[in-house]
């Protein structure tokens, strides 16, 4: 089983979601279809980062060190990995 933690922003770049699931497609239709409360039901949010991982343990410490970001880091780890950053949901 694969478990993905992932980041979704609003379209002024500066509301951050951190998230994470084991199915990331089905998440991303919650956010896209206003299912889920939060950001994604307050503005138009995109997915901008996610990363995979194995084991649910890896998940855990993933999802807290990115919650850990200070809104710079996050902004630098994004550009890094998705420098226009382009909505991913189309590419799960």
């Amino acid at each position: 089983m694969h478990y993905f933690v992932y980041v979704i922003v609003n379209k002024q770049h500066n509301s951050f979601y951190v998230g994470a699931t084991n199915n990331l497609g089905r998440r991303m239709y919650e956010h896209k279809h206003n299912i889920v409360e939060g950001l994604s039901r307050r503005c138009n949010a995109q997915l901008v980062y996610f990363k995979t991982f194995g084991n649910i343990d890896a998940l855990i410490s993933a999802r807290n060190e990115t919650l850990d970001w200070v809104k710079q880091h996050k902004t630098v780890n994004i550009t890094k990995t998705n420098p226009n950053w382009l909505d991913l949901t189309q590419n799960l």
